[in-house]
């Protein structure tokens, strides 16, 4: 799916996801087949390997989501 959002973006383009990421404090109601929870370095290499050459995370202090900036080249 990354792969193809990053094929849709223009030159320059950016996507901007959020990821609650994997961290001791996800409540165990959420720790099932249904979830899937990436750590930040797993969805770096996701970005990357799916063909954006800039990735860049970023976290909001007191906040449990993790922000992934990835652009495509001009």
């Amino acid at each position: 799916m990354l792969r193809q959002l990053g094929e849709a973006l223009r030159p320059g383009g950016r996507l901007v996801l959020a990821f609650r990421p994997d961290a001791p404090d996800v409540p165990e109601r959420f720790r099932d087949e249904t979830y899937r929870f990436y750590t930040a370095e797993e969805i770096r290499t996701m970005a990357l390997l799916a063909g954006f050459p800039d990735v860049r995370l970023v976290t909001i202090p007191e906040q449990p989501v993790l922000w992934v900036v990835a652009e495509q080249t001009a």
